[in-house]
């Protein structure tokens, strides 16, 4: 082989290698941008999931979006004064509720009980836990996943900032 065709064919031959980075790299980016616009339906999916959902409670329940997430306030009294057996009018309200849950078995639910100042910090940590897993049972025996749901009162610390504001209504 001469010096003249050795050179060319490592010329062609870094043309070659060349060619296939370009068309890699043209690929890579190719699929990254793929990626980029799956993301970004995901987050419009999900943007429209969480709208409709929000749509949905809020036909049935003061529904509004938080960092959190949705949050479903149920601010009538659920309970009779000192006790977590629901009432029926919050049966009906909480039977609408799992249904709309029913459609997204995807979701996470956190239900949290509260109580009004009236007893010791104690004795409504203990009453708010008990009406926060009243209402979860509920929705289990509704058809709604027990893993998707959970249940708890707020805090003692969440409980005496409220109760510091004055009596609360959610009863």
């Amino acid at each position: 082989m001469t010096a003249d065709s050795a050179a060319a064919k490592a010329q062609a031959d870094a043309t070659q290698a060349r060619a296939t980075s370009d068309a890699a790299l043209a690929m890579a980016q190719a699929e990254a941008g793929k990626a980029r616009l799956a993301g970004q339906q995901a987050e419009t999916d999900k943007a429209n999931l969480r709208a409709r959902l929000s749509q949905q409670l809020n036909s049935v329940l003061q529904t509004r979006d938080s960092a959190r997430g949705l949050i479903v306030n149920m601010s009538d009294v659920l309970f009779a004064t000192a006790q977590y057996t629901l009432k029926p009018e919050a049966r009906e309200k909480l039977s609408k509720v799992a249904g709309i849950l029913l459609a997204y078995p995807g979701l996470k639910v956190e239900v949290d009980g509260h109580t009004d100042n009236v007893g010791s910090e104690e004795y409504n940590q203990n009453l708010s836990d008990q009406r926060a897993e009243s209402v979860r049972a509920y929705l289990v025996a509704q058809g709604v996943l027990t893993g998707s749901v959970t249940a708890k009162g707020p805090s003692l610390w969440a409980l005496t900032t409220r109760l510091r504001a004055g009596r609360s209504t959610a009863g």
